[in-house]
């Protein structure tokens, strides 16, 4: 990952085919390079995210039907971003991107989300599309479902209580009685991000 006061040498010939997509500054959907730019205010300067490229990932099922980049469980495609991000700034990159936050609501989806994530970077978390909810007293999903029978929580988990700042990542591999689970953790934490969305016509 290069990370300069400028934008990266490599990137200022494209740098005219860069368009804001909400709050991130990126390479149209189209294009065959999903370089990502996204401003790093501790260094005052622009961070081009490499990692924005999903590495070769051969899921069992077909993705012929989903974007470029993108993987498909069912009828729906996934992709899991190696970022940096808060839950609200995770909810905004998936939006860029025409989707929400993955929602693996049952036990097929949540292994696949898993597994992708795990072949991007299986040492961060990275933010599914659940938080708690104040008003139902639970924990609900990005599409306004309250979680039900299925859940993933790691060991002591949810231990957030009834703080409404809590939101839901997938763990990363470690040692830990949580790793590869779901944990809760406060909103304003950064981790990596999983996006879903439905197959192109």
């Amino acid at each position: 990952m290069e990370q300069t006061g400028q934008p990266p040498a490599s990137s200022l010939a494209a740098m005219r085919r860069f368009r804001w997509y909400g709050h991130v500054l990126r390479l149209p959907p189209d294009h065959p390079n999903r370089a990502l730019l996204d401003f790093n205010p501790k260094l005052a300067g622009w961070r081009q995210n490499q990692l924005i490229r999903d590495p070769l990932f051969s899921p069992t099922v077909s993705q012929g039907t989903c974007e470029p980049n993108w993987h498909g469980h069912g009828s729906r495609c996934f992709r899991v971003f190696d970022v940096e991000v808060s839950y609200a700034d995770a909810r905004a990159l998936c939006l860029s991107h025409n989707s929400h936050l993955a929602l693996p609501k049952d036990q097929s989806t949540n292994d696949f989300v898993k597994q992708l994530r795990n072949s991007v970077n299986q040492a961060r978390g990275a933010w599914i599309g659940l938080k708690y909810g104040v008003d139902e007293g639970s924990f609900v999903w990005e599409d306004g479902e309250v979680l039900g029978s299925f859940d993933d929580w790691g060991q002591g988990q949810p231990d957030g209580g009834s703080d409404p700042n809590q939101c839901v990542r997938i763990v990363r591999v470690s040692s830990s009685s949580r790793s590869n689970q779901w944990g809760d953790h406060s909103c304003a934490n950064l981790y990596g991000v999983s996006c879903e969305k439905g197959h192109r016509p």
